[in-house]
């Protein structure tokens, strides 16, 4: 790859303190395609998906200043793009009581009931 301005990076992170201060990750909310349909390949079968919260995330591959002083790479952040589309898990609206609650429950009792009926034996 030739050059035009200083390199001094081999590797790029999405987190910016790792490159020297500069961002080259950046994300964008793509509202426009919520509601949207597309049709997805998964496992060899066509599934007819609906965006909910689309966003679109795009890296910059250049350094700092390769083409123009003052500007990373060359300020596109198309280098590599993903359409992702954010669902946040969602709760069930009931959640069951774990059997071993039960069963911790059902032994505090009957050591209760135990020790109830061994106080009234040793009474004088």
């Amino acid at each position: 790859m030739e050059q035009g301005g200083p390199y001094n990076h081999t590797t790029f992170y999405s987190e910016n303190q790792l490159n020297d201060g500069w961002d080259h990750m950046m994300t964008f909310a793509m509202p426009e395609l919520n509601g949207q349909n597309t049709f997805l390949d998964i496992d060899n079968q066509v599934v007819d998906y609906q965006f909910t919260n689309a966003f679109l995330i795009g890296w910059e591959d250049l350094p700092y200043g390769y083409q123009n002083p003052g500007i990373l790479g060359d300020d596109d952040y198309d280098d590599m793009l993903y359409l992702v589309d954010f669902r946040p898990a969602s709760l069930p609206s009931s959640i069951p009581e774990p059997a071993s609650a039960w069963l911790l429950a059902a032994g505090l009792v009957g050591l209760g009931l135990r020790r109830r009926n061994n106080q009234g034996r040793f009474k004088a």
